[in-house]
C-alpha cells in the first residue's frame, strides 16, 4: 500500500485537534435524587441526560446518589437559583443568609483535572419552577407538578425537562445566536425542540410530543450543542 506523504492543511490539523480534545474531555455528572423521588422518576431523568450526551457525541460518567437532607437540598437550591441563567430566579439575599451546602462544597472539590463536572438534582419538593439550570454548573428538575400524570406521561415529561435543563448546562442557547430564539427567563429556542420555554403543564406536554416525534433538539440546537464541546 503506498504511503500518503501529503501534509494535512492547517484547517485539517485544527479539526483533528478539536476532535481529539472532544474525545478526551470527560463530562462527569453528579446526579442526586431527593428522598421520595421514585426509581421510575430517576430513570426518566437519567435517560434524558444520557440522551443529551449522545447527541453531543460525548462520553461521561454519571454518579447517582440520594439524599435525605432536606435542609441541604433547600440551601443548595436557593444558592443555585440565585445565580441561575435560565428558567428561574430567586432573591439573592436569602442565599447570603443560608451559607453553602455540603453538595456545593462537594462539587467545588470535584472540579479538577479539566473535567467538565456538573450536578443534576431531581427534587420531589415544589421549588416554584419546573426546573432551572446554570451554565457549566448544573440543573435542577422538580417533579412536584407532575404527580397527576400517569406513569408513562410523567416519565416522558421528566425526560423532556431533564433534556431541557441539561441543554442549558451545556451552553444552549449560545448568546451569539439570534435566529429562532426568544428571551424569556434566559434564551430559548422557538423551533420544535426541547429547548423551547415552558410555562405550564400543557406546554410541557406539547414540547414532549415534539421531542417524541422529531427528536431531542432541532437542527440548529444540535449543531450548537456539538460545537460547544469543540
Amino acid at each position: 500500500m503506498p504511503i500518503d506523504l501529503t501534509m494535512p492543511s492547517q484547517e485539517e490539523k485544527q479539526r483533528q485537534i478539536a476532535e481529539r480534545k472532544s474525545r478526551d474531555r470527560r463530562t462527569d455528572i453528579f446526579f442526586v435524587a431527593q428522598d421520595g423521588v421514585t426509581e421510575l422518576e430517576q430513570r426518566a431523568a437519567l435517560e434524558g441526560i444520557l440522551g443529551v450526551l449522545r447527541v453531543a457525541g460525548q462520553q461521561g460518567n454519571i454518579r447517582v446518589s440520594t439524599s435525605s437532607s432536606r435542609s441541604d437540598f433547600h440551601r443548595f437550591t436557593r444558592e443555585t437559583l440565585a445565580r441561575i441563567s435560565h428558567d428561574g430566579y430567586i432573591n439573592t439575599d436569602e442565599v447570603e443568609k443560608s451559607g453553602r451546602s455540603g453538595i456545593q462544597e462537594k462539587m467545588r472539590e470535584e472540579r479538577i483535572n479539566g473535567v467538565l463536572y456538573t450536578y443534576f438534582m431531581l427534587l420531589k419538593d415544589n421549588i416554584g419552577v419546573y426546573g432551572s439550570a446554570s451554565h457549566r454548573s448544573g440543573g435542577i428538575v422538580s417533579v412536584a407538578h407532575l404527580n397527576h400524570f400517569d406513569n408513562r406521561r410523567m416519565f416522558d415529561a421528566i425526560k423532556t425537562l431533564s433534556v431541557h435543563e441539561q441543554g442549558h448546562v451545556y451552553g444552549l442557547i449560545p448568546p451569539e445566536r439570534n435566529v429562532g430564539t426568544e428571551e424569556s427567563l434566559g434564551k430559548h429556542c422557538t423551533d420544535k425542540c426541547s429547548m423551547r420555554q415552558v410555562y405550564s403543564i400543557s406546554d410541557i406536554a406539547n414540547v414532549t410530543e415534539d421531542r417524541l416525534n422529531f427528536g431531542l433538539f432541532c437542527r440548529q440546537c444540535t449543531q450548537d450543542l456539538k460545537a460547544y464541546f469543540i
